[in-house]
């Protein structure tokens, strides 16, 4: 809510300072493709991340709040000792998705003590194609305002 009080402040200060729309169309748009590199940065960080990860057979745990984040994730046993998952849990479909005491296979990190399950490999390949088509878009449209 801050966020978008800050951003209409702002706007309110430009359209009084006589800042064109134009420019701050071009500086939303601009902004808007900024955070575009920087989706698409975390997802091809991610999909590395999966790709490094050593192949490993687990069974589903519980879905518990993730230690060290503010979200509920999934967790795996591997070898007697739970991992959580790298990503949030799904909130559609959960009891279809996480079935108690059932194997999977899953991608383990030791570095990050997390796993990536068949959801979060999902997420990494669906948010890579997404974010890149999203920036691929904004920066046509940056072009656009800038050319």
């Amino acid at each position: 809510m801050e966020f978008i009080l800050c951003i209409v402040i702002v706007l309110v200060i430009c359209i009084c300072a006589g800042v064109s729309v134009h420019y701050i169309i071009a500086g939303a748009v601009l902004l808007a493709a900024v955070l575009a590199v920087l989706y698409t940065l975390f997802f091809l960080y991610s999909f590395y991340r999966v790709l490094t990860s050593k192949k490993c057979s687990a069974e589903f745990v519980k879905i518990d709040k993730h230690p060290k984040m503010r979200f509920s994730t999934a967790f795996y046993r591997i070898d007697n000792k739970e991992y959580p998952n790298a990503f949030p849990c799904e909130v559609i479909m959960r009891k279809k998705l996480y079935k108690n005491n059932s194997a999977c296979n899953v991608r383990l990190n030791e570095k990050t003590g997390s796993v990536y399950d068949k959801n979060a490999l999902a997420t990494c390949f669906l948010g890579v194609a997404f974010s890149a088509i999203v920036m691929a878009v904004l920066l046509v449209v940056v072009r656009a305002f800038f050319a």
